[in-house]
């Protein structure tokens, strides 16, 4: 189901970079929640060019998870 203000697709404007360190890494991490967690979901409106991606959402806990950070690999 689409609603209005939840665009599927990227701006054109949007280079994917693909996931950071620390969202692969927590990707891995999720176990039993990575069927219900979705990655890179966006979030706006297309008319207005209000356009947001959010690294990670739990639709059913109406929750956002944003990673920003970067660690130092040796």
């Amino acid at each position: 189901m689409m609603f209005p203000g939840q665009p599927k697709t990227p701006p054109s404007w949007y280079k994917d970079r693909g996931q950071s360190y620390i969202e692969k890494e927590f990707s891995k991490e999720l176990g039993d929640l990575a069927d219900t967690i979705e990655s890179e979901h966006w979030f706006g409106d297309k008319e207005n060019h209000g356009r947001f991606r959010v690294d990670f959402i739990l639709k059913d806990a109406r929750l956002i998870i944003e990673l920003d950070g970067h660690v130092v690999v040796n």
